[in-house]
């Protein structure tokens, strides 16, 4: 049996804030605090630089200082918002209790000016905050500790030790040719370059492969789940792959807003979706 080396390769998997509504106002609404909250926290004076040295090294097409401006005048208009209606809300405190005419008078046409003002710098706000939700939700999740960052491998350890042959092995296509394993010309005739038909052993063999696998993973706690191959753009989004950002990474359904999955953790964490998970179920395997 050949030596096997087992590395840590530092690659870095992307995983974004990325949300996409659903079709309901209410859901629009809570996936967009949710944002609010998550940049919010990223973003915060004990976070920043953190958040900035993340996108740097995942190497990511993020205009940080550009996102934190936005952030900064999102927060001054929230802070002059709120203190707009907490003054409105005085002056109609004082209407509901004054008995004098001329002061009453005096609140009310504060309270009008009071509004209109409120109205204005909501409409300028509105853009501000539907743009920095936007580009927050492309912030990634932070880099594990424990991943190694650089390009060199870390050699962890060795599975099998080499072995003397008193033979020279043969590669997979010399292999599959003796044995009649493989059928590459007709899978490139039928589905293009890069493909193949297993035959045979190959075939059982494959199957074999998927099972001592599945066995493996078992024994040591894990629950088998087949999951679905088509699902919709949004819960890829949500777990950092955009389905539609032009990078054809994704397979996408004509006239309907799904793609075809390409790793089962997308519908895995789909499963998840909209529902809350005890700290105490954790590690769900």
């Amino acid at each position: 049996m050949p030596s096997l080396r087992i590395y840590y390769k530092p690659v870095l998997g992307l995983r974004c804030l990325q949300s996409r509504p659903f079709s309901s106002s209410s859901s629009v609404k809570e996936d967009n605090r949710q944002l609010l909250k998550a940049g919010a926290r990223y973003l915060s004076e004990e976070n920043i630089e953190r958040t900035r040295k993340n996108v740097e090294l995942r190497k990511l097409d993020i205009d940080f200082d550009h996102l934190v401006g936005e952030y900064h005048k999102y927060l001054q208009l929230q802070e002059r918002i709120s203190d707009l209606e907490h003054e409105k809300k005085r002056a109609s405190e004082i209407i509901s209790s004054t008995t004098i005419d001329n002061e009453k008078e005096d609140k009310m046409n504060q309270v009008r000016q009071l509004k209109s003002k409120l109205s204005d710098l909501k409409a300028e706000m509105h853009p501000v905050e539907k743009s920095f939700i936007h580009n927050v939700s492309f912030l990634p999740n932070n880099i594990h500790p424990d991943a190694p960052i650089g390009h060199e491998p870390r050699l962890v350890e060795y599975l099998n030790k080499k072995h003397c042959r008193d033979f020279t092995p043969l590669d997979y296509k010399e292999l599959g040719k003796r044995h009649d394993l493989f059928d590459i010309p007709s899978a490139a005739q039928c589905s293009g370059e890069g493909f193949y038909y297993l035959k045979g052993e190959a075939a059982v063999l494959e199957l074999a492969l998927i099972q001592y696998a599945m066995s493996k993973a078992i024994k040591n706690g894990y629950y088998p789940i087949s999951t679905p191959d088509v699902i919709r753009t949004h819960v890829a989004d949500r777990c950092g792959y955009q389905a539609r950002s032009g990078e054809n990474q994704y397979y996408l359904l004509a006239n309907e807003d799904k793609c075809l999955s390409g790793t089962a953790e997308i519908p895995l964490a789909g499963m998840y979706l909209n529902k809350n998970v005890l700290y105490s179920d954790l590690p769900i395997k």
